[in-house]
């Protein structure tokens, strides 16, 4: 697509999130050259079930139409955004809807013979980049903590000394856990709901605002 838009003028940097009261656009490098891009657009719309849902990713032209009707209007969006929008085949275009997952109020079994970590507990949603990075996060605390609960030699001699310990270490690392994810989700949320249009010309004016002086 890039030699198709080489004509088009545009006075960002990419890649670059575009905010505005239909909707956020976001334009990036797409090869490691950086002579192709790619975007995505957050957009509200009607919720579906599961199936509801496959079938909008399977209708291209519906997707194609949301993108015109959010993002094609004259001298709100710049010239680059309409021209992708525009000259993007409806074959290319995928939905990409957000799911939540229940609160889980515990990560492992009684026992501690099984524990969950990462998308297993709870899904980060992607509007703040953090899904892997508290994967990552679990996986490095819960190492700690096993490498101290089995470092101490005496209490392998005593099964029950060891389970008890493995039963401290754990309970803090599950109150750790759910404090950071927690802190985690508040900030993805009001990432998502920056995104997100609104109805009202003030409070699209204030949205813009609070971006405007966070940057």
């Amino acid at each position: 697509m890039a030699s198709e838009l080489e004509a088009v003028e545009h006075r960002f940097a990419l890649p670059a999130m575009l905010f505005g009261d239909s909707g956020s656009f976001t334009i990036m490098p797409a090869s490691s050259s950086a002579d192709e891009i790619g975007y995505f657009a957050t957009l509200e719309v009607e919720d579906r079930d599961r199936l509801g849902w496959d079938m909008l990713g399977d209708n291209k032209e519906e997707l194609a139409s949301m993108l015109s009707d959010r993002f094609l209007f004259k001298g709100k969006w710049p010239e680059l955004v309409t021209a992708l929008c525009r000259k993007s085949p409806p074959d290319s275009l995928t939905s990409w809807p957000f799911f939540s997952v229940p609160h889980l109020s515990d990560w492992s079994s009684k026992i501690y013979r099984v524990i969950l970590i990462g998308d297993a507990t709870q899904a980060i949603p992607p509007t703040g980049g953090q899904g892997a990075a508290m994967a990552l996060e679990d996986a490095e605390t819960l190492v700690y903590v096993l490498a101290e609960v089995f470092a101490d030699d005496n209490a392998k001699q005593v099964p029950s000394a060891q389970d008890q310990r493995l039963a401290y270490y754990m309970r803090r690392w599950d109150e750790h856990r759910h404090a950071r994810i927690a802190k985690v989700l508040d900030f993805t949320t009001k990432n998502g709901t920056l995104r997100k249009s609104s109805p009202h010309f003030y409070e699209q004016a204030a949205k813009e605002w609070l971006i405007w002086t966070a940057f």
